[in-house]
């Protein structure tokens, strides 16, 4: 019991949460891929707007 357990449970569990967060962002990425070229261009048109 106690932290020990905790931490053999966490250290199993983390490379799935990685691999699920991972795999979640493509999904997004891939699911608004007609977005990027705006969303790049949005980015770089306001980085350098005075008012920004």
């Amino acid at each position: 019991g106690g932290i020990k357990s905790i931490a053999r449970v966490t250290s199993r569990l983390v490379p799935f949460m990685a691999l699920a967060y991972v795999l979640g962002s493509l999904t997004v990425i891939f699911l608004n891929a007609d977005r990027i070229p705006w969303a790049i261009s949005a980015i770089a048109t306001e980085a350098f707007n005075p008012t920004a």
